[in-house]
């Protein structure tokens, strides 16, 4: 699912799920900080920063009890 915001272009792609879970305010906020990096021709650093935030949003929505999300025994089809 494609969310846009207002945000000087900067568009977050995600899937039901996170944007359910993670409200405009928290997506729009990630793209306010990119903006300004990119603003000041730090693209590098904005994409780093953006790269960073959104999956401290992913961990405080989708908390992984054992750190580990996915199963650890083989699956027999």
């Amino acid at each position: 699912m494609r969310k846009q915001l207002n945000a000087g272009g900067i568009e977050i792609l995600a899937d039901r799920g996170f944007q359910e879970k993670v409200s405009d305010v928290e997506r729009a906020s990630i793209c306010v900080t990119m903006q300004q990096s990119f603003t000041a021709n730090s693209f590098a650093e904005g994409a780093q920063l953006g790269i960073e935030l959104i999956p401290e949003q992913m961990r405080k929505h989708f908390p992984v009890p054992d750190g580990n999300e996915l199963p650890n025994k083989p699956a027999v089809l």
